[in-house]
């Protein structure tokens, strides 16, 4: 069972491509597992976040595999 204060809640105020948004979690998922600091774009609103991590707005930007932006 996972506690209360191991769950991370974002709000994503844009639509995304299934591709971005696959990307957007991927990344999420990597830095929570990674550390304690997490970066989100302008467009994702923290809504829960556990004890000792951090949530950073930045202006990163979800890629393909292959390192180039959609659209």
């Amino acid at each position: 069972m996972i506690a209360e204060k191991d769950i991370l809640v974002l709000k994503c105020n844009a639509f995304l491509r299934p591709k971005e948004m696959n990307a957007l979690y991927r990344s999420v998922y990597e830095q929570m597992e990674a550390g304690v600091i997490v970066v989100v774009p302008p467009y994702v609103e923290p809504i829960l976040v556990p004890a000792g991590t951090e949530v950073k707005i930045s202006e990163f930007v979800p890629s393909n595999e292959k390192g180039e932006r959609d659209g």
